[in-house]
C-alpha cells in the first residue's frame, strides 16, 4: 500500500553525482503519491562501506530538502566513488497501515539482523507468523519486520538470498513487493507477489519503482538523459531480479523455483553495518488508530433503545420495510409503498452481452487489459473475483485512500491482490490534510445539523471516479469496470435536501450526472443556501467538495457496470469472498456491508436516530421487490444491522478529531422527523 523504488548505478564518478541524485529525489517526489505519511531511503556505497539509513516522519517531498539527507547523499558518493563499485538508493514512501508513523521505528526501511527492506503491501497473517517463529523477536509495530526477519532466518540456513525469498514468500499471506540489501551479501534482491513492480534497465543503471506510470515520466524528465537506452519491463507475480553490487550483473527468478543455480552469489566477510539515521521536522504527527472495543455512556444506550422503540411502532410499507419517515414515501389503500408499486425488477444486460463486451479488449499474453476500482469492501473485492476467475481478465486495480478507509479494508484488498496475482495502484490523498477538511466539515454539520448535509461527509472520495480515467491514460487501457450492485440504491440521501431527485421505478438505473438538469441544479441551490447559513461550510476543503459535487452529478463516466450484466447473489459474495480468500470481517457488526469505511457508521447512526431507518431498509426492500428476501427476513436483518457501530464510530471520530461524546450527544438531541403520509388511492 506504498511507494518503493530504488536505482543500481554500476559506475558512480564525480560527473555522474549530480544525475544520481536527481535521478533518485525524481523517483521519491513520483512515488510519492503512494503514501505521504513517512518516507525513507537506503544508501549502499560498495561492498566495504556502511549501509546507511534515513528515516522521517515526513513525506518525501520534505525530506530531500533537509540537510541530514544532503549530507548523507553526499557523504555516500564520496564512498562509491573511492570504491568504484555498483552503488544503491533505495526509498519508500508510506502509507501507514499498521504500525504507528508517530513510532520512527515502525517507518521504513525497516533493518533487522544484518538485513534491511522495504516494502509495499501489507501482511495480514503477520501475528500468526510472529507466533510460529518464536526464534525471533518482534521489535516493532510494522508489518514489514516479519519479512526482513525471516528472510534473514532462511538466509543464514541457506547461504542463497533467492532461496530465503522463496522460503519467506512460501509462508506470507498478502501483498509483498520488497527491495532488501544485507550486510553479508552485497547484493540488491527485489520481488513481488503481485505484480506492482517495474524496472528500466540500461547497460549501466537498473531502476525499479512500484508503477510503469512512475518509470514512465522519469523517463520524460531531466532525470534521464538517454532515454533510449532503457527499457521498461514488468515484474509479474512471483518473479524477482538479483542485482549483484560487485559486477553489476543481473538474474531474474521466479518465486517457489528452486532452479536457481545460475544465480551467482557470494557471501563477504565485511565488517559492514547497518546505521539508522532519523530526521524530523518538528512538525507534531498523528498516531494511527485501530479500531479498538470502546465503553459506551449508558446514557447513549438508553437514548437507542428509546429511538428503537419509536422505530419498531413507525408504519412500514406492507410490501418491503420502507418507514413511513422516507422522503417523498406515500401509501396506497393496502399499505404499499409507490417505491414498490412503480418497481421494475432490475434489467441485466446478460454474460453473452458482458462476454461480448470485453472481446474487444482483451490483450494478449501477460498483457493488462481493464482498469478495476477496488476498495477493499464486498462488490469490488467480488467484481475481482469475477473479473479473474470467470472472465479471465488481467486487470490494474486501483484504490484510493482518502483518510477514513479503515485497515480492515485495506487488508482485504491485499488479500485478494496477492491471492490473484494482481497490480494495486494505491493514489493516497494528503491523509492529515483530507481528515482536517472532513473535521472542519462535521464540526460545522454540528453546529447546524441537517440530514441533507450528511453527503458532504463524503465529498472527499468522489475523486475515485476522476483517478480511474487517470489510471486508464497511464497504463493505456480502454476498459474500466466497476463493481457496485443496483440493490445499494439509497437515493433518501441526496433527497432529505427535499429535492425530489429520483423518480420511483423511472429513474433507478440512472446515474448521477443522468439526473434532471433542473433537479441537480435544485441540489446545488440547497448546497449554496446552507453554505451562507453557516459559515463553518466556508472553508478549505471548498474546492474538494465542489470537485465531489461534480464528478459525481456532471463528469461522464464511462465504464462496464459488472452487476448490471450478470447477478449479484449475497450469499455467494460472501462466502466466496471468506471462504476463498479468509476475508476479514468487522468486529462490531454481523454485516459484510460498509464495513470498510469509516464514515458509514457515524451516517447511518445519524439516519437512524433521526429518521428511523438507514440505507441498510433501502438495500433490503431491493432485495425483498427482486424477490431475493421475504419481508420477515429483511425486518431482521435491519433490526440486526441498524444497531450502533460504536467501536467503528468512535474511530471514526478519533482520526478527524472531533469528540465522540459530543457528537454523539448532538445527534441525540436532533428532532426526530415527522411522517409526513401521503394515501394514493
Amino acid at each position: 500500500m506504498c511507494g518503493i523504488f530504488g536505482a543500481v548505478q554500476n559506475s558512480p564518478d564525480k560527473s555522474s553525482y549530480n544525475d544520481f541524485v536527481n535521478l533518485t529525489n525524481k523517483l521519491f517526489k513520483l512515488s510519492e503519491s503512494r503514501g505521504r505519511e513517512a518516507s525513507g531511503i537506503t544508501l549502499v556505497a560498495g561492498e566495504n562501506s556502511n549501509i546507511e539509513v534515513l528515516k522521517s516522519m515526513s513525506p518525501a517531498s520534505r525530506l530531500i530538502k533537509s540537510k541530514e539527507y544532503k549530507g548523507l547523499f553526499k557523504n555516500f558518493y564520496v564512498e562509491a566513488q573511492k570504491n568504484k563499485k555498483p552503488c544503491l538508493a533505495m526509498g519508500h514512501t508510506r502509507l501507514v497501515t499498521n504500525g504507528s508513523h508517530a513510532d520512527k521505528n515502525n517507518n521504513q526501511p525497516v533493518s533487522y539482523d544484518g538485513g534491511v527492506v522495504i516494502h509495499n503491501g501489507i501482511i495480514v497473517n503477520v501475528d500468526d507468523l510472529w507466533a510460529k517463529h518464536t526464534d525471533l523477536q518482534r521489535k516493532t509495530g510494522v508489518d514489514t519486520e516479519i519479512v526482513i526477519a525471516l528472510i534473514r532466518k532462511y538466509f543464514k540456513e541457506t547461504q542463497s538470498p533467492v532461496e530465503a525469498v522463496n522460503k519467506a514468500f512460501s509462508e506470507i499471506y498478502g501483498t509483498a513487493s520488497i527491495a532488501l540489501a544485507f550486510e553479508d551479501i552485497n547484493v540488491l534482491v527485489i520481488a513481488t507477489n503481485n505484480g506492482s513492480l517495474y524496472t528500466a534497465e540500461s547497460k549501466d543503471t537498473t531502476i525499479f519503482a512500484s508503477e510503469r506510470h512512475t518509470l514512465l515520466k522519469l523517463m520524460e524528465s531531466n532525470a534521464i538523459t538517454d532515454k533510449s537506452e532503457f527499457e521498461i519491463k514488468p515484474l509479474l507475480a512471483n518473479e524477482g531480479l538479483l542485482v549483484d553490487l560487485d559486477s553489476g550483473k543481473r538474474y531474474e527468478f521466479k518465486i517457489g523455483d528452486n532452479n536457481t543455480n545460475s544465480i551467482e552469489t557470494k557471501v563477504s566477510n565485511s565488517n559492514k553495518v547497518i546505521n539508522t539515521h532519523f530526521y524530523s521536522d518538528g512538525t507534531k504527527r498523528d498516531s494511527v488508530f485501530d479500531i479498538k472495543k470502546v465503553t459506551v455512556p449508558q446514557e447513549f444506550e438508553i437514548m437507542f433503545s428509546k429511538v428503537e422503540e419509536r422505530v419498531d411502532n413507525l408504519k412500514r410499507c406492507t410490501k418491503c420495510v420502507l418507514p413511513e419517515t422516507m422522503p417523498f414515501i406515500e401509501f396506497n389503500a393496502e399499505g404499499i409503498c409507490n417505491f414498490c408499486t412503480s418497481h421494475s425488477d432490475f434489467k441485466l444486460y446478460g454474460e453473452d452481452k458482458l462476454i461480448e463486451k470485453l472481446a474487444p479488449y482483451r490483450r494478449a499474453g501477460n498483457q493488462k487489459d481493464c482498469v478495476v476500482a477496488l476498495s477493499g469492501g464486498r462488490d469490488s473485492c467480488y467484481g475481482l473475483h469475477k473479473i479473474v476467475k470467470d472472465y479471465g481478465m488481467k486487470p490494474v486495480t486501483y484504490t484510493y485512500d482518502w483518510g477514513v478507509v479503515a485497515d480492515l479494508a485495506r487488508r482485504n484488498v491485499s488479500r485478494m491482490c496477492s491471492k490473484l496475482g494482481v497490480e494495486n495502484i494505491v493514489i493516497s490523498a494528503d491523509i492529515a490534510w483530507k481528515r482536517e477538511n472532513i473535521r472542519k466539515n462535521v464540526a460545522a454539520w454540528l453546529k447546524k445539523p441537517h440530514l441533507g448535509m450528511i453527503p458532504l461527509f463524503m465529498a472527499g472520495d468522489k475523486q475515485f471516479i476522476w483517478y480511474a480515467s487517470q489510471i486508464r491514460k497511464q497504463e493505456g487501457i480502454d476498459l474500466e469496470i466497476f463493481s457496485f450492485n443496483q440493490f445499494e440504491k439509497s437515493q433518501f440521501k441526496e433527497e432529505y435536501t427535499g429535492v425530489q431527485m429520483w423518480k420511483p421505478g423511472v429513474d433507478n438505473d440512472k446515474m448521477g450526472e443522468d439526473l434532471a438538469f433542473l433537479n441537480r441544479i435544485k441540489l446545488g441551490l440547497f448546497y449554496s443556501k446552507e453554505f451562507l447559513t453557516n459559515p463553518g461550510y466556508l472553508n478549505r476543503s471548498l474546492l474538494d467538495t465542489f470537485k465531489g459535487y461534480w464528478y459525481f452529478y456532471y463528469a461522464a463516466k464511462d465504464f462496464v457496470p459488472l452487476f448490471h450484466y450478470i447477478p449479484w447473489v449475497e450469499k455467494e459474495c460472501d462466502d466466496t469472498l471468506i471462504g476463498e480468500y479468509g476475508w476479514e470481517l468487522a468486529t462490531d457488526t454481523p454485516s459484510t456491508w460498509r464495513i470498510g469505511d469509516g464514515t458509514a457508521s457515524f451516517y447511518n447512526y445519524i439516519y437512524y436516530m433521526v429518521g428511523g431507518f438507514t440505507e441498510f431498509d433501502t438495500f433490503r426492500s431491493n432485495q425483498v421487490r427482486e424477490g431475493r428476501l421475504t419481508r420477515e427476513e429483511a425486518l431482521e436483518l435491519v433490526k440486526r444491522d441498524n444497531k450502533p457501530r460504536w467501536d467503528s464510530l468512535k474511530w471514526y471520530c478519533d482520526i478527524i478529531n472531533i469528540d465522540f461524546n459530543e457528537a454523539v450527544r448532538v445527534v441525540n438531541n436532533m428532532p426526530k422527523t415527522t411522517p409526513k403520509l401521503n394515501v394514493i388511492m
